[in-house]
Parts: C-alpha cells; structure tokens; sequence
C-alpha cells in the first residue's frame, strides 16, 4: 500500500514494523467488507494522520517511554490508535491498534 512510506524532503519519513503494517491492512479489509469504501475511507484518514505526524513528530504526547500514540480521528468512528516512536529521520510506526485491543501487546515491537 503506497500510505505505508512516506517520503518528502520538507519532513520526515515513515516506516511501519511488518505487524503494524497487517493490522491496518486487515483492518482495512474488514471495514471495507462491510461497506464498500469505509475500508478507503479509512486508509485515507491512517495517511492523512501519518502525514500530520511526520511533519510533527513531537507534537503527540509522549505515552509509554519514547512511545507517541495519535487517535486516528474522528474517534468516534474509528477506534484505533497509531503508536510511533521517532527515531533519527524516521517515524517508525510500531502498532496499528484498536481500542478494544489488549494495551501495550506491541511493546516488543519496540
């Protein structure tokens, strides 16, 4: 999915771990199997949100360690939750996670 990487001079680039990048993807697929373009609809919001937080990386709370974690808005229609950690020239997303969803079962990731 060309949303999984970003890359723009003018700010940094984005990088899913491999178990962040299914999460979304079936989540996707899902949302899409129950109506045609919600999967879309919310592809585009997940690269709407990676774009903001590429070009402001800090400007998410800190949550766990160097962990940041951005509500894919609006929340009261998705209930997921990107959890990054910025690193030298890279945002590394470490989890597409839903809500509902064991907290911090990603840690490893890290």
């Amino acid at each position: 999915m060309p949303f999984l990487r970003t890359s723009n001079p003018a700010m940094l680039n984005s990088e899913f771990h491999p178990l962040a990048a299914r999460e979304l993807m079936d989540a996707v697929d899902h949302y899409e199997s129950l109506a045609p373009g919600k999967g879309l609809e919310l592809a585009r919001q997940v690269q709407e949100s990676i774009h903001r937080i590429c070009e402001f990386p800090e400007s998410v709370p800190v949550t766990r360690g160097q962990v940041r974690s951005l509500l894919i808005q609006p929340s009261t229609r998705w209930h997921f939750t990107l959890h990054y950690r910025v690193k030298p020239g890279c945002v590394r997303i470490l989890a597409f996670a839903h809500q509902n969803r064991s907290p911090f079962y990603w840690l490893r990731r890290m």
